[in-house]
């Protein structure tokens, strides 16, 4: 028996978020929200992460008004080494958590 791989990384890249999209209800989420966490869940290869999936209904409007502006981009890198936050972020303008 042969298995066909699939070798043009265009294509590659093309069928994963196509993937994502078929098995992951983004419904729950604001439309503008939808390439967010498609491109987080393409990063961590876990389409659960929507379940844990929050964020502010202005995140995406106040992200861009701050790259607009040239502001940095912060990220909590920490939280993601030890794989959780020590306690629930505050809620915020402006801000994406996921829960685990």
């Amino acid at each position: 028996m042969s298995l066909q791989y699939e070798r043009d990384p265009e294509t590659i890249y093309r069928n994963s978020f196509a993937t994502i999209r078929a098995e992951v209800s983004l419904n729950d989420l604001a439309p503008d929200l939808h390439p967010l966490a498609i491109r987080l869940i393409h990063a961590c290869g876990m389409v659960d992460l929507i379940d844990d999936f929050e964020a502010t209904d202005d995140v995406v409007a106040c992200a861009r008004a701050a790259l607009e502006i040239g502001a940095p981009i912060l990220c909590g890198c920490e939280y993601g080494r030890i794989g959780h936050h020590p306690s629930p972020p505050a809620r915020q303008r402006g801000s994406v958590h996921a829960r685990r």
